[in-house]
């Protein structure tokens, strides 16, 4: 599994992958057992939880709001995060080694919904946001834009069946969707763009237990991410008038 998008391109990054299934009661029972079952994925360095009165969070900082890595575990919900990725390869071998763990616990689930989402920043090659929010205004229509409002900034979301993606331009300061998205001391401020894609398949129309379907949504999700990268890198090469 190569990694799709040159690092050198990536400001900040963020890897969501998430099962909801029908509730599993035993991981009440189940959730001290679980989380020592956990250290031993050596995954998480160093392992630090917190536990609730039906749910756990494992992570891998002293404080969970300034860690790189979280684990959410629910009776109905399990979900991997990570903000700093070697590579797509490593993260998703990290996600087969919690799940792993999981279903060896607390036996087989009956999955409801299997998801991917990710949100990044990457560079543009730009030194100018405006310059940068023109060429991405260039990509509608002129009459949608409304040019007798001075467009401030862009967004664009589009929803398709299984899934949706945002796009717009990311300003070095002052920018929603980085104090949104990464709100960290140690996120890369920069002028680029911003992609926030999710894609999903549900239980509605047939069986999704099948573990390979959660490889076939991480790569599905990938693949929408790394062709709207190609996209928007290519608007570096559109002329202004």
């Amino acid at each position: 599994m190569e990694d799709n998008i040159e690092k050198k391109f990536i400001g900040n990054r963020r890897l969501i992958l998430e099962l909801r299934f029908d509730h599993k009661m035993i991981l009440a029972d189940k959730k001290g057992e679980l989380i020592e079952n956990l250290k031993e994925s050596r995954v998480f360095n160093p392992y630090h939880w917190e536990m609730g009165a039906a749910n756990f969070v494992v992570f891998n900082g002293t404080k969970k709001e300034d860690s790189s890595m979280t684990l959410n575990v629910e009776l109905n919900r399990f979900s991997y995060i990570c903000r700093k990725i070697d590579s797509v390869e490593g993260y998703y071998n990290n996600f087969k080694k919690l799940y792993d763990i999981l279903i060896r616990t607390i036996g087989s689930l009956s999955v409801q919904r299997i998801g991917c989402r990710i949100q990044g920043t990457y560079f543009s090659g730009d030194t100018s946001f405006q310059d940068l929010l023109k060429r991405m205004k260039s990509l509608m229509p002129q009459q949608f834009m409304l040019e007798d409002y001075s467009a401030m900034d862009f967004r664009f979301e589009l929803r398709y069946r299984n899934g949706m993606y945002i796009i717009g331009p990311v300003n070095e300061k002052n920018e929603p969707f980085m104090m949104e998205a990464f709100p960290y001391v140690d996120s890369v401020k920069h002028i680029g763009f911003a992609i926030d894609t999710d894609n999903y398949i549900t239980n509605e129309v047939q069986n999704i237990d099948d573990e390979k379907l959660i490889k076939s949504v991480f790569m599905a999700s990938l693949s929408v991410e790394k062709q709207l990268f190609s996209n928007l890198i290519a608007l570096k090469d559109v002329k202004q008038a």
